[in-house]
């Protein structure tokens, strides 16, 4: 058991959930979006730029149903979100 009560925090209320339980929760409150894609077999294979800026990635789907196919996203705002063993 750990003490949480010296929290730099503005509620005094901690939640622990399993990492599953939470993505689906995320995914369940996007899936309300217009726009929300899940892609579950991509893998990003490369950044794209634009003047030395990063606008977007070039992602790897479709591996396991034996069709790859490559696709660019571009975006005004790009975020690593690969997970902690990531290189």
């Amino acid at each position: 058991v750990a003490d949480f009560t010296h929290l730099p925090a503005h509620s005094r209320f901690l939640v622990l959930m399993p990492q599953w339980e939470f993505l689906d929760f995320m995914c369940d409150e996007a899936r309300r979006y217009p726009g929300f894609e899940l892609w579950t077999d991509a893998e990003a294979i490369g950044l794209l730029q634009d003047k030395g800026r990063v606008n977007g990635v070039k992602v790897r789907r479709g591996r396991r149903a034996g069709q790859p196919q490559d696709v660019e996203l571009h975006a005004s705002l790009v975020v690593a979100a690969d997970g902690r063993h990531s290189a």
